[in-house]
């Protein structure tokens, strides 16, 4: 996974990581304003080792041996030895472990400095244990330590240098610290589990994830258009749309499409419902009729036809009644605007949908559009709840499956396409749709396209179909 495959999964899931980092920032300021106030008051000591002699060497030995007792007076001011004493003389409510917990003592590399600090709530307490630390350590160090006999002074000297002041503000809580820890918590969470979250997630959303289940070509992407269900028929409602240019660039990609000699004829389906099949099924129809073609459109989707509401055409009577003997297909089969594009669609729902397709009369049927038209387009049921389109495919040079983002697993297309493969059928090709895409990045060029004219509303009542478009199946 790459660094751009990581801005891309952050930029889908952009809202969960605002939430986040806003949620970690807030919980860092809500830590902090809970948090009792802890002050931290230090002083800093200056050790030395008097040397026998006022000779240059004599003073540098003193000054490495005072660096080298330094290293283990850290450790001496947290040791029982002091803070005992400190305990008893300020008459603390603890003990000698609690104490050291609270009092630190460090020193600059190669230094004879020594640090103390102290932690309390009290800020002038704690100026009052880190004074008596020092006091005591001094004590302890110049008698005890490396103290000398006969009550010679110690070779040790312990100057304070910086004594202990009462702090203005507290060492602890820090807004800007423990915000920007929240922060960073956030950011860091809200990074797992998006990239969690992607990695459970197994829907197909972009060309990637069907490359990654099959080799069957991509011929076409079509983005998503939240008008889409108001007006299905881009390509008809909106011909400069850059909606509508995509389903002629896959037109322009199915007419490359080899089909051993046989006529344009595809089955559109798709392996979940509502992913757009119908849409595209109609839309492409249309950019056939545009070139001039005698285009046939036949609704086979006898469970949830949507063709004829969609094209505003009569749809009480259609595929169904041809089938079972009771209409001719003169009279269902209805033509669609001034071009060569006709539309058969359902008819009646029947309770047999799959034996009617697998019919002997659907293949004389689907033989014939095939002889009296340039291009025929069924649109099928999707293939995972029913086998009617897979049988179809068979009837035909092949299926377009259709892909929305989103919509279906990587397994459930790879099942799709192996339902057409299993009965000796094959996928064409694989049309994405519904994808999501920044504003501005559509071509402006469509805008330059000229297109064959279209019937106008009025038209269209003329020639006996509704002018009203429905939502998409």
């Amino acid at each position: 996974m790459t660094l751009l495959d990581i801005m891309r999964i952050c930029g889908r899931s952009w809202r969960l990581l605002v939430a986040l980092v806003v949620l970690g920032g807030g919980a860092g300021a809500a830590v902090a304003a809970f948090t009792t106030p802890v002050f931290r008051a230090e002083t800093q000591l200056f050790i030395s080792v008097r040397s026998a002699g006022e000779a240059a060497s004599e003073l540098v030995q003193g000054n490495s041996a005072a660096q080298q007792k330094v290293t283990s007076y850290v450790e001496v001011v947290q040791s029982a030895s002091v803070l005992q004493p400190v305990i008893d003389e300020l008459d603390l409510p603890t003990d000698v472990a609690e104490l050291a917990e609270r009092v630190s003592a460090s020193s600059p590399a190669n230094s004879v400095l020594l640090d103390i600090s102290a932690l309390d709530e009290d800020p002038e307490l704690a100026v009052r244990i880190a004074a008596a630390t020092a006091e005591h350590f001094s004590d302890l160090v110049t008698t005890d330590l490396d103290g000398t006999e006969a009550g010679a002074p110690s070779l040790v000297r312990v100057n304070t240098i910086q004594p202990p002041v009462v702090p203005d503000a507290p060492a602890s809580p820090s807004y800007p610290q423990d915000i920007a820890l929240g922060l960073v918590g956030g950011v860091a969470l809200g990074l797992a589990l998006v990239l969690l979250r992607h990695l459970l997630d197994t829907r197909v959303r972009t060309r990637d994830d069907v490359e990654s289940v099959t080799d069957v070509p991509i011929l076409g992407d079509i983005a998503f258009d939240a008008t889409a269900g108001s007006q299905p028929l881009i390509v008809h409602s909106d011909p400069r749309n850059p909606r509508a240019e995509a389903f002629r660039a896959l037109r322009t990609n199915v007419q490359f499409i080899e089909l051993d000699g046989v006529k344009r004829t595809f089955t559109i389906t798709s392996a979940l419902p509502s992913e757009g099949k119908s849409t595209t099924a109609a839309n492409l129809a249309l950019t056939l009729a545009e070139t001039g073609a005698k285009v046939a459109l036949v609704d086979a989707d006898l469970r949830r036809p949507r063709i004829a509401d969609m094209l505003g055409v009569e749809g009480a009577a259609g595929l169904t009644d041809l089938l079972i003997g009771r209409a001719e297909i003169e009279d269902v089969l209805v033509p669609w605007g001034h071009g060569g594009l006709r539309v058969l669609p359902a008819g009646s729902i029947p309770p047999n949908p799959s034996e009617l397709l697998a019919s002997e009369a659907m293949h004389r049927l689907v033989e014939l559009l095939i002889d009296e038209n340039d291009a025929v387009v069924i649109d099928a049921p999707p293939l995972l709840p029913v086998t009617d389109a897979a049988i179809l495919s068979r009837l035909t040079g092949g299926a377009l499956v259709v892909s929305a983002s989103g919509r279906s697993t990587r397994q459930q297309l790879r099942g799709a396409i192996e339902s057409l493969e299993g009965i000796g059928s094959r996928a064409l090709g694989i049309v994405t749709t519904m994808r999501r895409v920044k504003h501005g990045r559509a071509g402006g060029y469509y805008a330059y396209r000229t297109v064959a004219d279209e019937p106008t509303p009025s038209e269209a009542k003329s020639s006996g179909r509704r002018a009203l478009p429905a939502s998409d199946g």
